[in-house]
């Protein structure tokens, strides 16, 4: 939660690299400085940054394509049993561990994709 407002002043040189580099970011020049400031807090420079925003990326693919690699999961499962096959207890039993994995994998994902996006 941002509830501590600091005030700062800067030369019109500083002021319009800030204004032009928020634009370039799509930010607002607050959030811009937050960014900056976390990121000398955390000695991250452009390029740690850039590489925390790359796995960033990697993770929402990855996070993606668990999601349809669980949705074809289900669609096995309601395949089989839509279709009267009786389905053996050894492959609901191997349903039911890969659904748990899954769940536990997209629940690392999402927790690093919470961390990262701290940092960014």
């Amino acid at each position: 939660m941002k509830d501590k407002r600091e005030i700062f002043r800067l030369d019109e040189e500083l002021a319009t690299c800030l204004e032009e580099r928020a634009n370039e970011k799509g930010k607002n020049k607050s959030a811009l400085i937050r960014d900056l400031v976390q990121s000398g807090l955390y000695d991250f420079d452009e390029t740690g940054i850039e590489v925390l925003q790359q796995i960033h990326k990697t993770l929402v693919d990855l996070k993606i394509g668990f999601s349809q690699i669980g949705g074809n999961l289900n669609q096995i499962a309601y395949h089989l049993n839509s279709e009267g096959k009786l389905v053996p207890v050894e492959l609901q039993e191997n349903h039911k561990e890969l659904q748990e994995l899954f769940a536990e994998t997209v629940g690392s994902v999402d927790e690093a994709f919470r961390e990262i996006r701290k940092l960014i």
